[in-house]
């Protein structure tokens, strides 16, 4: 379990390093190229920062231990649901690019819909796995309260983090072995409506037909999508050499964070991006064959869910850098700047070391 362990946290270390070289990179240059008077080190340190902070929230939660979180996970669902609420508020809330995701507290800017990712199919996965015999009518109260938590995030609007949060929970459906017949109707019924709503906004409308042609507003929304296929495919199969990408020349806007996968492919090509896949493959197999060791299937559970939600976010954002899906904010776990995003990796990682290391810290 030590070894288990301790190679988790190698290739962690390894995606955080090489995250640290690739935004340090992409952030000199956006300054470089926008204004030389501002301080070249000012954006990278903010990472620095934040990478800081997640390997003190790794630590804290290992500390903590798995077991309490898991008892938990309603109470800190709560609290995140709150913190969805608070985006709404004038003065609090903050409005960027027409969505207001973003709470400012103490003048640091949190994306409470990041860790609701995991702690809303989490709370719901604890709550099926505390009733010994669950009937149809508990079955719906309990989708219902996940479903206005999922609402909360829809009007801000995020169709990308309401994606997940459907994804994962059938994620967590599955792994508390509820029936078929009591979730995958409504769950496709429920998908059907968002779709439909979702389709008729505006924005998401534009957005794929952008998806399906970017060239047709390739100033507009289908640029960032464009740049990212110009960036990944003169990378050829062995890349330009680091340092050396032209793309994030403020060509391709949010290089370090939602497109950073391109700017991987521009510098290191082909090659690069598979030796990056790779380390995120083994990650999960090393986890995933840890958890099948689990005391109890509350534990396995909770870690797959974590599993899950790391690699289907790194899936995203490679599909939406390659155009295989359409684009939406994400950032690649470990890798990409963005203080949320790096918090809720570091919550993982850490619940996940201590699931393999059966640390069972503090207890209810």
């Amino acid at each position: 379990m030590i070894r288990s362990a301790l190679e988790l946290t190698v290739v962690v270390v390894l995606l955080t390093f090489f995250g640290l070289v690739m935004v340090h990179g992409t952030t000199t240059a956006e300054v470089i190229e926008r204004s030389k008077s501002m301080p070249i080190e000012a954006q990278f340190m903010s990472h620095v920062l934040h990478t800081a902070a997640s390997l003190l929230i790794c630590i804290i939660v290992y500390w903590i231990g798995h077991t309490f979180i898991l008892q938990h996970s309603f109470e800190i669902a709560v609290l995140i649901f709150c913190g969805i609420l608070l985006v709404y508020i004038p003065g609090v809330g903050m409005r960027i690019n027409g969505s207001s995701r973003w709470v400012n507290f103490l003048g640091i800017s949190v994306q409470p819909s990041e860790f609701a990712k995991y702690f809303f199919p989490l709370a719901l996965f604890n709550a099926i796995q505390r009733r010994k015999k669950l009937n149809l009518q508990s079955f719906f109260i309990i989708l219902s309260v996940y479903m206005v938590g999922v609402s909360s995030i829809f009007f801000q609007p995020d169709n990308g983090t309401v994606f997940v949060l459907l994804t994962m929970l059938s994620v967590a459906l599955f792994l508390s072995k509820v029936p078929l017949k009591y979730w995958v109707p409504p769950l496709i019924a429920l998908s059907v409506l968002g779709g439909a709503l979702a389709y008729n906004m505006p924005y998401v409308s534009k957005r794929l037909s952008v998806y399906m042609n970017p060239e047709l507003d390739i100033l507009g929304r289908g640029h960032q999508p464009y740049q990212a296929k110009i960036a990944a495919g003169s990378g050829g199969a062995f890349g330009k050499g680091l340092g050396k990408s032209m793309q994030k020349l403020s060509y391709l806007p949010e290089a370090r964070s939602d497109y950073i996968a391109a700017i991987i492919a521009e510098e290191f090509g082909f090659l690069g991006v598979s030796i990056v896949l790779c380390l995120y493959m083994y990650f999960g197999l090393i986890a995933l064959k840890n958890l099948y060791k689990a005391d109890t299937e509350e534990e396995a559970g909770m870690g797959m869910i974590a599993v899950f939600l790391l690699l289907f976010q790194v899936f995203i954002h490679f599909g939406v850098v390659s155009g295989l899906l359409p684009s939406k904010g994400s950032n690649l776990p470990f890798i990409s700047h963005g203080g949320s995003s790096m918090f809720i990796s570091a919550i993982l990682v850490g619940i996940l070391l201590s699931i393999t290391s059966k640390r069972q810290g503090f207890h209810a």
